[in-house]
C-alpha cells in the first residue's frame, strides 16, 4: 500500500498544471509568428530549459540579498533588483544559448528571437507554478484565477520581451557580425526588467506604500517594450539566409 497523499495534493497538481497555461497561450502565439517552423525537439528541449531554471534562479537572488545586506549598500531594494533581473536575463540566456548555438536549425535571424522567447516562456511557467503554490499553501484565500491572469499580461508578458531584445541583438552579434551584441543586449534586457520590478514593488498595495501611477509606468514599459520587440522582429523576420545585410 503506498501511504495516503495529503487531501490537498489534487488541488496543488491541477493549479501547477494551470500555472503552464499563461506560457502556453504566449508560445502558441510567438510560434505562429514563426513562418520556418522550428522543430518540436528543439522548441520543447529550449522551453524545458527554461522550466527548470527558477529554484536555481531563486537560490542566486536569496544569496545576492544577503550580500546586499552585508554589505550595507544603500539604496538597498534598487540593488538587489538590479541584481535579480540580471540574473534571470543571464540565466535565460545561457540556458538557450547552450541549446541552439551550434544547432543546425539556428539558420536564420528571427531564430534567435524565438530561441530566446520560447526559454523565457518557460522560465516563466516555473516562476508561474512556484507563486501559485506558495499562494494555495500560504494565502489559500486568494485567487489563482487572478493571479495567473495577472502574470499573463505582466511578469510573464515582460520576460518574454526581455528575452526577445536579448535574442535580436544575439541575431545581430552572430549574422551581422556586430561586435557586443549579446552583451548589449543582456544590459537593456536587465534595465527594463529591472524597472518593471521596481514598479511592480512601488506598486504594490501594502500598509505604507500604493503608488498607482506606477502602474501606470509598468503599463507604458510593458507597452514600449512590445513596440521595440514587434519592431525588431519583423525586421529580422525580413532577413533569411540568402540575405544578411541588416540596413
Amino acid at each position: 500500500m503506498f501511504p495516503a497523499l495529503p487531501p490537498n495534493t489534487l488541488y496543488l497538481l491541477e493549479i501547477s498544471a494551470l500555472a503552464l497555461l499563461p506560457s502556453a497561450l504566449w508560445l502558441l502565439y510567438y510560434l505562429r509568428q514563426d513562418v520556418h517552423a522550428e522543430p518540436r525537439s528543439v522548441i520543447l528541449k529550449l522551453f524545458l530549459a527554461g522550466l527548470l531554471l527558477p529554484p536555481f534562479v531563486a537560490s542566486a537572488e536569496s544569496a545576492v540579498q544577503g550580500w546586499v545586506v552585508a554589505f550595507g549598500f544603500s539604496p538597498l531594494a534598487l540593488i538587489f533588483l538590479l541584481g535579480a533581473a540580471s540574473l534571470e536575463e543571464i540565466a535565460k540566456y545561457l540556458a538557450a544559448l547552450v541549446i541552439f548555438y551550434h544547432n543546425k536549425e539556428f539558420d536564420e535571424p528571427v531564430d534567435a528571437m524565438i530561441y530566446l522567447v520560447v526559454v523565457a516562456l518557460g522560465f516563466a511557467a516555473g516562476e508561474n507554478i512556484v507563486v501559485v503554490l506558495n499562494t494555495a499553501l500560504h494565502h489559500p484565500d486568494e485567487s489563482i484565477a487572478l493571479l495567473l491572469s495577472l502574470r499573463f499580461v505582466g511578469a510573464n508578458l515582460l520576460h518574454t520581451l526581455t528575452s526577445g531584445i536579448v535574442g535580436y541583438f544575439i541575431a545581430r552579434s552572430y549574422f551581422f557580425k556586430e561586435p557586443l551584441g549579446s552583451l548589449r543586449g543582456l544590459v537593456i534586457a536587465t534595465v527594463l526588467h529591472t524597472f518593471f520590478n521596481f514598479f511592480i514593488l512601488q506598486s504594490s498595495p501594502g500598509p505604507n506604500v500604493f503608488l498607482p501611477q506606477y502602474i501606470l509606468l509598468t503599463i507604458a514599459l510593458l507597452i514600449g517594450g512590445i513596440v521595440v520587440v514587434w519592431s525588431d522582429f519583423h525586421k529580422l523576420k525580413r532577413y533569411g539566409v540568402s540575405n544578411l545585410t541588416l540596413s
